[in-house]
């Protein structure tokens, strides 16, 4: 299961690494250019639930429901550029990981 923010179209979408059918939901939000923006991802697995909020407004078109989800083993965090796309700078700046929503701090 994943989260991506792609330089390509700077969209947002769930990844859903799950026995088929696999699901890709790409949402219409747009995050902001050359600004610096937070990014919330919520997985509740007991709740099959998935929520995603950017710079602390909730993406309603990635609030999804009945999806089956375990806990994670792992987290990682990857910069990926794909052929073709153009070039763009990408920072990370602070990630953490909770069992509750943390919010964003401007």
């Amino acid at each position: 299961m994943g989260l991506r923010l792609e330089g390509r179209s700077l969209s947002l979408d769930t990844n859903f690494i799950m026995p088929p059918p696999f699901t890709q939901v790409i949402s219409t939000t747009q995050p902001k250019r050359d600004d610096w923006v937070c990014v919330e991802w919520m997985v509740d697995p007991a709740a099959k639930e998935v929520r995603v909020w950017l710079d602390g407004r909730e993406v309603d078109d990635l609030h999804l429901t009945n999806v089956v989800a375990s806990g994670f083993g792992t987290v990682d965090v990857a910069v990926q550029h794909l052929a073709g796309g153009p070039v763009v700078d990408m920072w990370v700046d602070e990630v953490a990981v909770d069992t509750q929503r943390i919010g964003c701090i401007r």
